[in-house]
């Protein structure tokens, strides 16, 4: 999108719209500057990704009284600019007294304090720091127009709710300039300070957020070794001759490189092998080459041999039970990056490029596609989690029946009910959860804080554990009551412990948790993804009655009067911490 003309974009963005479906993503922009150039930026940029989104504007200057009217959004933007707080404020400033600045810096405060409680119900709001930035002259030294910024940003850095999402608009200036992100002719004109370049950044950071909420950051990287992970070909340079140190030339970017993608390995990002190579070769490096940053134990799976590497990620995606578009391949090669390309287009495919000190940078890029605003205690062990069930996979191939093998994994399923400790997760969970989730219902910290506090609604979050070793938090629940009614809102389990039955059990504990309560009628739905057609007919399975069958949509009721709560014997389920 940043190398497109603004008119390609308004183009595009119009075929797409006639192509989008399902919900609506409202997005209202509040500003006290003119902005309208940002809503088809955002909107493209959305639609790309599958996300239909809605952007639309509030009355020019009057965010205050604007903020009280988007009840209905999913986001909001605000765009509070200093620059306009009073006509000529920027330049201004230097002549007004104390007195004067303070009052209006009172006033502004204010004013904040009122889009804080009218906004405080949004899923996401993105508000932009104050800067003096675009109209300071003289760098060296803290102006008046800095203080006065600096003052409200430790307003807005102490009092905004939750749910705002601060951004710093200096880091979008550091990176495409001040003079590509300012149209000086038409603020001028007609108060639209910003250009294209600036919203295309801005969109580009804010969308990192509302994908990772959407369930569409990315999670596994599938890297090539030769010349991607090392400088040089291991089958003919051998483990002496590969560069992956700052000792060396060459080997400084890929030492810097591995330090990137342990990061990421850290924060819950997936890696694998995907190489030509013969497998001792590569293996050698990893146990012998004492310069190697990346180690076995940060690489989930490997598949190292002389296949096409587009249908080794498939084979990689299979035995992750992910999706390929959840995937990023990174290689050196002009003919497999465009092999993966061609036969695997959901697949990110990028080419390690020809001029070698680009590559730490371009992999700085890459992380972005892998943000999630919190890193949780099983991001932390994702490579743990993911060898673990290996080991799981291996020992299952030696039972005849699935019952036999899970009765041997002795499970373990503890569940957790309105516990603090657990919103984070649960948010997450409900942003990335694609296969197992029958609603697709996607909440944000604020949102899952918000329900926390309801007396009416009950938030479930289970562990669960084997013989192997814990899986972390990775199943939830949410249930809305009204009167002698429980609504099933959300139902979802991570792909990583399917085939367990923790389903099975899971459902039941909450049938009678809520029989418990003296509620006997239960509703529950089940809304169609493009990912999650493999739990269609779950609550048939546990004896719901289908009310009512759409085309994306079914309802389902169960009257718990008429139910038996059945017990898995070969899981065990613990209540509380």
């Amino acid at each position: 999108m940043k190398e497109m003309k603004f008119s390609d974009i308004l183009n595009e963005n119009s075929l797409l719209a006639q192509k989008m479906t399902g919900k609506p993503f409202r997005i209202s922009i509040l500003s006290n500057i003119v902005t309208t150039q940002i809503n088809e930026i955002l909107e493209y940029a959305l639609r790309l990704q599958n996300i239909n989104a809605q952007v639309s504007a509030g009355d020019y200057d009057n965010i205050v009284q604007d903020s009280a009217k988007v009840s209905d959004s999913d986001c909001v933007i605000v765009f509070w600019e200093v620059g306009n707080l009073v006509d000529g404020f920027s330049y201004k400033i230097a002549s007004y007294n104390d007195d004067y600045l303070k009052s209006l810096q009172e006033k502004i405060e204010n004013e904040l304090r009122m889009v804080f409680l009218n906004l405080s119900g949004r899923p996401f709001v993105f508000f932009n720091t104050f800067t003096a930035n675009l109209f300071t002259n003289n760098h060296l030294e803290t102006s008046n127009l800095d203080f006065f910024c600096d003052n409200l940003n430790q307003f807005l850095r102490s009092n905004a709710p939750n749910n705002f999402h601060l951004i710093d608009l200096n880091r979008i200036f550091e990176k495409i300039s001040v003079k590509q992100s300012a149209d000086w002719r038409f603020f001028y004109s007609s108060k639209a300070l910003y250009t294209v370049d600036f919203y295309k950044e801005y969109v580009e950071q804010i969308s990192l957020y509302i994908l990772s909420t959407y369930g569409k950051a990315k999670k596994v990287i599938c890297l090539d070794c030769d010349n991607t992970l090392w400088k040089g070909i291991i089958g003919e340079d051998g483990i002496f001759g590969i560069e992956c140190s700052a000792d060396s030339k060459s080997g400084i970017y890929f030492e810097e490189v591995q330090y990137l993608l342990l990061e990421l390995a850290r924060n819950g990002v997936i890696l694998c092998l995907v190489s030509k190579n013969n497998e001792e070769d590569v293996n050698q490096v990893f146990q012998q080459k004492k310069e190697m940053i990346l180690k076995e134990e940060h690489i989930v799976l490997k598949k190292i041999n002389w296949n096409d590497k587009a249908s080794n990620i498939k084979d990689i995606a299979k035995e992750l039970n992910l999706g390929l578009d959840s995937f990023v391949f990174i290689d050196d090669s002009d003919f497999e990056i465009n092999l993966v390309r061609e036969q695997l287009p959901e697949v990110t495919s990028i080419q390690v490029p020809k001029k070698l000190y680009e590559y730490p940078q371009l992999i700085r890029s890459v992380t972005r596609l892998f943000f999630k605003k919190n890193t949780s205690v099983e991001d932390q062990n994702r490579t743990k989690l993911y060898k673990q069930e290996l080991e799981r996979d291996s020992l299952k191939k030696s039972f005849e029946t699935i019952d036999d093998y899970l009765k041997s994994l002795n499970l373990k399923l503890r569940i957790l009910k309105n516990d603090s400790e657990t919103l984070p997760r649960i948010a997450q969970l409900t942003q990335k959860t694609n296969q197992f989730n029958l609603t697709t219902y996607r909440y944000t910290d604020a949102d899952i804080e918000k329900f926390h506090k309801d007396p009416n609604i009950d938030l479930f979050a289970f562990s669960l554990e084997d013989k192997f070793g814990d899986y972390g938090l990775t199943g939830v629940s949410i249930v809305k009551y009204e009167t002698n009614l429980a609504q099933i809102d959300t139902f979802l389990m991570s792909c990583r412990i399917l085939g367990r039955k923790a389903e099975d059990a899971f459902i039941q504990y909450l049938l009678e948790d809520i029989k418990n309560k003296g509620v006997n009628s239960v509703k529950a739905d089940f809304i169609k993804t493009e990912k999650n057609q493999q739990v269609e007919n779950l609550y048939e399975r546990f004896g719901f009655r289908l009310v009512n069958s759409q085309a994306e949509h079914k309802n389902y009721f169960l009257d718990l009067t008429e139910y038996n709560i059945i017990k898995l014997e070969y899981i065990e389920v613990l209540s509380g911490r």
